[in-house]
């Protein structure tokens, strides 16, 4: 047996106990020598009774393992298991004791070594205890005592009586009968039971096999996976997957926009406190706006104050005529070559409006498109802009909820941009099922009270009408009505079925449920939408395609169209020919009725020029022609009238953004005479 010492190292808290092989026994201190020789206790410190404790410290126990995890990819620190040690073994040699009655089995006395081979039998002692045997009454033998000494007196007592009883029969010996010895032969001896029968079993500790840090990492999971492959298969997991990367990105988006007010409209409403770094940003950003709207306000000085105080002197002069001044022009780098699709002022903030710009090229289907947000107070650059992949051909702003646009674009899609938070605008797009075969030339907000969610309608090429509900983070798509033409084809008048191409959409603005639509055949469908089945009236208006329809605010019955066909022509509702027509000898690219006069209205056409009509002073030639751009550079696109201000906006066909004042003749209110 080997020696194996102990080194305790006394500390002032305890002792440290360490495990240590073949060494001599004994206490060695780590204070050194020398400062034990120098320090000097008084007898009262000597006679302090101190705190020692031993602690047991097994030298092979591994106190720090970690585990590399492959899930969360770092090292995990595993719990500390305290395991038993052996301190001392003492080797012994206890042999049972059988007592005389007890009959032992082969296999309990035969012993094998580890090969196999019976070894010699040990010896078996047994003690000089009387066999007990089961008496006529069937008692049960005692239960040995825990205390020897009684037992052994009780043992000498019963020998006494025994052996008087002895004596007794000697002098009386009793004959038993043939029945009783039968009956001492039949009973069986009652065998005490063995309650020391174990065997001795040696096992060796399983020493600890070092192993390699991979080898000690847990395995990464594996999954088995059978498919076939087809394209329609690798093409609906890519749905998926972009699907789920979109839901992610604006779940992102929805718990970053957090931007901090100092003044609460709603008591309930809680202010989120920014970052030092964002809190920073955010006023450096509002510094450096300011300071931008003050430079450009210097330069633009001359044209702000011909914007709000100036008027054409000459009018009084050429009183059945008027003119136009030009004030701004808005110019971006990114969108200078693009073509202005679509133009609206925003519904509330009157010096605000949002432009598209797109292509009308059928080819430039890879066209990139932008939406642009831009203020009279700062004309050099636009307040927002969003990029989209193909070109955006229509926007609409909400009446109620201004900073909520709609965008159709070429492909077909459409989408939804909040630009209510400021530096963080919220993007929706339509999904790859839910979106218009061709392109959406139209769309436009509606007011229906049925719908708790915001909603708008979309026209597009493929000759469908669509509705669509605004939710969280989705666009719910619901079909309308779809235009179908009924034709006829060769002498056998085979009929066929095919929809129309639906280029222009507008409202009615005293009855949300009835709207016109234009299309390439030249026709022009009164729908509703209670009825998806059926037009309520078909208006054989043009000979070509309608670029644009638009009702007159103050009097609905009565609405204008503008087509290729270089006709403009006035309408009144379920009446198959219309009012005026005139011929401007070009195409006509868009119309706008005034909102300061009835009978006022302008257009423009193909050859750049922007023709302002006055029908209560002369019903055949405009009161007002302007020439915006010349047709070697371009074509005007778009015009829009400004809500409260007399001015009016038009697009071109280079990117090009024009704002110009309506002299004081074209901007006379409508008076009626006592006849009419």
């Amino acid at each position: 047996m080997t020696q194996r010492a102990f080194r305790v190292s006394i500390t002032e808290e305890g002792a440290e106990l360490e495990d240590q092989a073949e060494l001599k026994v004994g206490i060695e201190s780590k204070r050194p020598k020398a400062d034990l020789a120098e320090v000097k206790l008084t007898k009262e410190e000597l006679n302090e009774p101190q705190q020692r404790g031993l602690i047991p410290r097994h030298a092979e126990e591994d106190e720090n393992t970690a585990e590399w995890n492959f899930k969360t990819l770092e090292w995990k620190s595993l719990p500390i298991v305290q395991g038993e040690m052996e301190l001392y073994t003492l080797e012994g040699n206890a042999f049972y004791v059988a007592p005389e009655d007890v009959e032992l089995s082969d296999d309990e006395v035969a012993e094998y070594d580890s090969e196999g081979n019976l070894l010699p039998p040990l010896p078996v002692v047994r003690t000089g205890r009387p066999q007990v045997e089961d008496s006529d009454s069937e008692e049960e033998a005692p239960k040995p005592t825990e205390d020897w000494e009684e037992e052994e007196e009780e043992e000498e007592d019963d020998e006494e009586k025994k052996d008087e009883k002895k004596e007794e029969e000697k002098e009386k010996p009793p004959e038993p009968t043939e029945d009783e010895k039968k009956k001492k032969k039949k009973k069986p001896k009652k065998l005490l039971s063995n309650m020391f029968n174990y065997a001795d079993r040696e096992v060796l500790t399983v020493n600890s096999i070092t192993r390699m840090e991979g080898a000690q990492t847990v395995p990464p999971p594996q999954s088995k996976l059978r498919h076939m492959v087809t394209q329609w298969g690798i093409f609906d997991a890519y749905q998926r997957d972009y699907a789920a990367a979109v839901a992610a990105k604006e779940k992102e988006k929805k718990e970053k926009q957090i931007v901090q007010r100092t003044e609460l409209s709603d008591p309930n409403e809680k202010s989120v406190a920014l970052t030092p770094e964002e809190s920073y940003a955010f006023r450096f950003f509002h510094a450096v706006k300011l300071m931008e709207r003050l430079v450009t306000q210097n330069t633009f000085e001359d044209i702000a104050f011909d914007a709000q105080f100036y008027d054409d002197p000459a009018d009084k002069y050429r009183e059945p005529e008027g003119t136009l001044l030009p004030l701004w022009e808005f110019n971006y780098e990114e969108t200078q070559g693009s073509v202005v699709t679509d133009i609206k002022w925003s519904p509330q903030y009157y010096d605000m409006f949002t432009a598209s710009f797109g292509t009308y090229n059928v080819h430039a289907f890879r066209t990139t498109g932008m939406v642009c947000v831009y203020t009279l107070k700062n004309p050099s650059f636009p307040e927002y802009k969003f990029r989209f992949k193909t070109g955006c051909q229509t926007v609409d702003i909400h009446e109620k909820e201004p900073y909520y646009l709609a965008v159709g674009l070429y492909n077909g899609f459409v989408a939804i941009v909040n630009i209510k938070n400021e530096g963080k605008p919220f993007r929706l797009d339509s999904d790859l099922n839910k979106k218009h075969v061709g392109v959406v030339w139209e769309v436009q907000w509606c007011n229906d009270v049925r719908d708790r969610q915001l909603g708008f309608y979309s026209a597009g090429s493929d000759g469908r009408i669509y509705k669509w509900l605004v939710y969280m983070h989705e666009l719910a798509m619901t079909p309308v009505i779809r235009l179908d033409l009924n034709a006829e084809v060769g002498f056998t008048r085979i009929p066929y079925y095919r929809s129309a191409y639906a280029t222009s959409l507008c409202f009615k603005p005293d009855d949300p449920e009835i709207f016109l639509v234009g299309t390439a055949e030249g026709m022009i469908f009164k729908c509703s939408i209670s009825y998806s089945s059926s037009y309520l009236y078909v208006y054989y208006a043009h000979e070509l395609t309608v670029y644009r329809i638009a009702y007159n605010p103050y009097f609905t019955k009565v609405f204008a169209s503008a087509s290729c066909d270089w006709k403009l022509k006035i309408w009144e509702d379920c009446k198959p020919d219309p009012l005026f027509i005139f011929d401007l000898y070009c195409a006509v690219m868009d119309v706008q009725w005034s909102p300061y006069s009835s009978t006022v209205l302008a257009a423009t056409t193909s050859d750049g020029r922007l023709n302002l009509y006055d029908l209560n002073i002369n019903q055949l030639t405009p009161i007002c022609v302007q020439t915006i751009c010349y047709p070697q550079s371009g074509y005007t696109t778009r015009l829009r009238f400004n809500l409260k201000l007399p001015f009016i906006l038009v697009g071109d066909s280079k990117g090009f953004l024009v704002i110009m004042k309506v002299s004081p003749n074209c901007r006379m209110p409508t008076v009626l005479g006592k006849k009419k």
